[in-house]
């Protein structure tokens, strides 16, 4: 299974673009730049163009894509997707080897699609604190993981969001 048009769009709205290198947290040991690539590549005050941060992100879900095909191959494809969103997120370490982790060691059995979205939804927080976009992100993706379209309160009002 490929990631969907729908899954990069996904991604591309939560992470948004910046063509500057830039650390979100004070403390992060690299830079992030394009759309949310984060890692040793990236130099403070780095520059690059949409088309290289389209690349970056490209290149970066198809390293998280093969990994999760491997620990299980009959997701469906909005499934597939919002795994991808998460995963391209908190990275395949953090997802692989945490709390979470025992869904990706769970994935490849009969786990519920709720057990799931109840996993995904844990990953709202940064420094241990919460964090609204966060919060939101991950409604948003167990929601589009369970094949609904995802309605966050945000302050009292209703968001949809439309990929």
């Amino acid at each position: 299974m490929e990631p969907s048009p729908q899954a990069y769009e996904m991604i591309k709205s939560f992470e948004g673009l910046r063509c500057r290198a830039y650390k979100a947290i004070k403390t992060e040991k690299y830079y992030t730049i394009g759309y949310g690539h984060y890692g040793a590549d990236v130099a403070k005050n780095q520059y690059i163009t949409v088309k290289q941060a389209e690349e970056l992100m490209r290149a970066d879900v198809a390293k998280y894509a093969h990994k999760l095909a491997v620990h299980n191959p009959t997701f469906v494809q909005n499934q597939y997707d919002a795994l991808i969103s998460l995963i391209y997120n908190i990275g395949w370490y953090n997802f692989a080897h945490s709390m979470t982790g025992v869904l990706a060691k769970q994935l490849n059995t009969t786990t519920s699609p709720i057990f799931v979205a109840r996993r995904i939804i844990l990953w709202d927080k940064s420094a241990g604190q919460v964090l609204l976009g966060l919060q939101r992100r991950r409604i948003i993706e167990a929601n589009y993981f369970l094949g609904y379209e995802a309605f966050v309160l945000e302050n009292g009002q209703i968001y949809e969001h439309t990929l």
